[in-house]
């Protein structure tokens, strides 16, 4: 097999492999753009959800500080209640060492009705100097009753205005601790939701990383490729290089041998006397016949 027909070969086996290249390069072009939409894609989607989290953790932290500042007021109030409480078992303790002469059975205004008549029996009724000292004895002890009975009334009233006090913000702090139920078990949906999110966010963002991998993975396969392709190209651009010089010289053998043709018959028609043609004689003139 003579030169030409190798370098025919070797460049059309190269310019064989050069179009698969190209195919192969196409085909991983188009499977790097389809990984790189796809891993934005789940970036896009990763940074949505992330929003999402964001906003519901707004939401669940805003009703964890309100559930706080209930439980804050709440415990303000169980003071306030052990306050109360205190106050009222000192009150009970009070009555409880306050005898009473009747027994609570006889009221202020009897007891302040029998002072008056018993001063009036002392300015309009004639007593004895012991009748009378019995009677202002009598006035004494009957003031003091009165004291002591205004004390224990004013007591009591205070005793029930502890007992609706109390029952007022028990009542307040029940209402309470069920606005922390309705808001802890809506901060617990917020939560989930959170949970659920974070899941979600990981997979994507496993998946997006995958896809990263991958489409680094096919890049470096193109960039391969076109490092090859470049190298093939280079060849097959030696090979013409190649064949322009193998036809340059089948050329210029070509013409020596249409030159050598015409000399020889120029020759020829020199020893017979015949007429030469121009290109004869140029023939014989290039070879250097009339020098």
């Amino acid at each position: 097999m003579d030169l030409r027909r190798k370098v025919e070969q070797e460049l059309e086996r190269l310019q064989g492999e050069l179009e698969e290249i190209d195919r192969r390069c196409k085909e991983l072009e188009e499977k790097s753009r389809r990984l790189r939409e796809r891993r934005d894609e789940l970036n896009g989607k990763v940074k949505e959800l992330i929003s999402e989290a964001k906003s519901l953790k707004e939401s669940r932290d805003k009703l964890n500080e309100k559930i706080r500042e209930i439980k804050s007021n709440i415990e303000v109030d169980r003071k306030k209640l052990d306050e109360l409480e205190k106050e009222r078992q000192k009150i009970l303790g009070e009555l409880e060492s306050t005898p009473l002469k009747f027994g609570g059975k006889v009221g202020v205004r009897e007891l302040e009705k029998r002072i008056r008549k018993l001063d009036w029996m002392i300015q309009t009724t004639p007593l004895s100097l012991d009748e009378e000292r019995v009677v202002i004895s009598k006035i004494k002890e009957l003031k003091r009753e009165s004291l002591t009975l205004k004390k224990v009334e004013r007591l009591k009233r205070r005793l029930e205005e502890l007992d609706l006090e109390s029952k007022a913000l028990s009542k307040v702090n029940r209402l309470r601790r069920d606005e922390i139920g309705r808001l802890a078990e809506e901060s617990r949906g917020f939560h989930e939701k959170l949970l659920s999110i974070s899941t979600k966010i990981s997979g994507l963002k496993d998946e997006a990383d995958e896809a990263h991998k991958r489409f680094v993975e096919v890049l470096t396969k193109v960039k391969d490729l076109r490092k090859k392709r470049a190298e093939i190209r280079e060849k097959i651009r030696g090979l013409k290089a190649q064949l322009r010089s193998i036809d340059e010289e089948e050329r210029k053998k070509r013409e020596q041998r249409i030159l050598e043709n015409l000399r020889i018959s120029a020759f020829k028609k020199l020893e017979k006397g015949e007429k030469l043609s121009w290109e004869e004689f140029k023939a014989l003139g290039e070879v250097g016949e009339f020098t």
